[in-house]
């Protein structure tokens, strides 16, 4: 029974900690900008922040009480705060990327030139825009109304969301068929313990 109910804890435990991973932040800033990423949880001691780089995670920064310890911040443009928060100066768009706190992924952040237009992301709300019709003609020829001015293309930020739930949803799934499975083959060891024992007894009497 104990066995069990730890099995049971610590699929709970991942369960939880995949939900977490679901609500991971985005933020889109401009070029030149300065930005603060926060850990997802609070945190004590040394944090270290790390990006992912061609699909590796790179050490930038370790937040210790005695001081930051830089590792790969040629430009010490990388700070820690009070609350261990990751700070970035002057932001470039090669500081595009996932950002993670002790290994636990904490922002996706995209950095646009500067010049671009910031697109609304998914904790923004929508700015509704109207069009003027244009104006009736004043003679006989009939003109063809303006076009538009180009806009800038928008990022689509709900895509990782989605696909993010859809991997929680496989998760749940996976831990429910093995939590099923373990129930299963402890039941049978049981039973098969309980025939040894009514075997022997039988055979002693």
């Amino acid at each position: 029974m104990r066995t069990r109910m730890k099995i049971y804890s610590c699929l709970l435990a991942f369960v939880l900690g995949c939900n977490v991973t679901a609500e991971i932040q985005q933020k889109i800033i401009r070029e030149k900008a300065s930005i603060s990423l926060r850990c997802p949880h609070s945190v004590e001691g040394k944090v270290t922040w790390s990006r992912e780089i061609n699909g590796n995670k790179v050490d930038i920064i370790t937040a210790d009480p005695d001081g930051d310890i830089r590792h790969n911040d040629p430009g010490r443009r990388y700070s820690s705060l009070a609350d261990k928060s990751l700070h970035i100066s002057r932001a470039a768009v090669s500081d595009t990327g996932r950002y993670f706190c002790n290994n636990e992924l904490a922002m996706e952040l995209t950095v646009i030139p500067s010049g671009h237009k910031v697109p609304p992301t998914m904790t923004t709300t929508p700015k509704t825009t109207t069009t003027t019709p244009p104006p009736p003609p004043t003679t006989r020829r009939t003109t063809p109304p303006p076009l538009p001015a180009p806009s800038t293309p928008l990022v689509n930020t709900a895509a990782p969301y989605l696909w993010q739930t859809s991997v929680h949803a496989v998760i749940v799934i996976l831990s429910l068929i093995i939590m099923i499975s373990i129930t299963v083959i402890t039941w049978r060891k049981a039973r098969q313990k309980q025939k040894r024992h009514t075997t022997e007894t039988e055979n002693d009497l």
